[in-house]
């Protein structure tokens, strides 16, 4: 997925990217756009495979009497903070 987003700025972007004086870079804005989308989308793909890879531990813990949205909260924070 990186790759893929890579490359997708590099053709969007054009030949300066977010470089040249205010108002002469029309793409800039579009690179910046790209970037940030990117870095939401990875930091979330990787939230996602981390609750993925958890699911055993999740199961063995509803089943010990752990609300869903107890678990949820806490991986939100923990993965909220190490991702941002």
């Amino acid at each position: 997925m990186p790759v893929i987003l890579g490359g997708l700025i590099y053709a969007l972007g054009g030949t300066k990217g977010l470089r040249g004086a205010p108002g002469s870079n029309s793409n800039a804005q579009t690179v910046l756009i790209l970037v940030i989308v990117g870095v939401c989308l990875s930091s979330t793909v990787s939230s996602i495979w981390e609750l993925v890879k958890e699911r055993t531990i999740y199961v063995r813990k509803r089943a010990a009497g752990l609300s869903a949205g107890a678990y949820l909260s806490s991986k939100l924070i923990v993965l909220g903070a190490i991702a941002g």
